[in-house]
């Protein structure tokens, strides 16, 4: 009989910022989906989307996807409100907010330009070696 480790329960929201030629978001769609075959529940979320002028609110369903036991992706650009630091109700309100009810949060910088498959390759390896949040 061969004993295999439950896939890990834990979420995460990993916050992946960087300039405007990162394609963050295209990098949040391709690991999710890659994460998604290897049995993880995952999603992706775009903060420079049309709901990115509420980074807030792109916060909060990431942090309680995460608190659910999601790996939530989300993609923003360093120079918008949901990358800056600096921002009020930006990036720092959200890790706050997934510090106070416990929840994981990475930030990510992505470097630019990158192809989407070698840059979610990369990370899910990383992800992967710390395997703390995937199966």
């Amino acid at each position: 009989m061969q004993l295999r480790p439950r896939p890990c329960a834990c979420g995460v929201t990993v916050w992946l910022t960087g300039a405007s030629g990162a394609r963050t978001a295209a990098v949040a769609r391709e690991l999710a989906r890659r994460l998604r075959e290897l049995g993880s529940r995952a999603a992706a979320l775009d903060a420079d989307g049309p709901l990115g002028a509420d980074v807030l609110r792109v916060g909060l369903t990431a942090e309680v996807l995460a608190r659910n036991g999601v790996i939530v992706l989300v993609a923003s650009t360093a120079d918008s409100p949901a990358g800056s630091t600096a921002h009020p109700g930006g990036r720092d309100d959200v890790r706050e907010r997934h510090r106070r009810s416990g929840t994981h949060f990475l930030p990510v910088h992505l470097p630019a330009p990158a192809r989407p498959t070698d840059t979610a390759a990369a990370l899910l390896t990383g992800l992967l070696a710390e395997k703390r949040f995937v199966a």
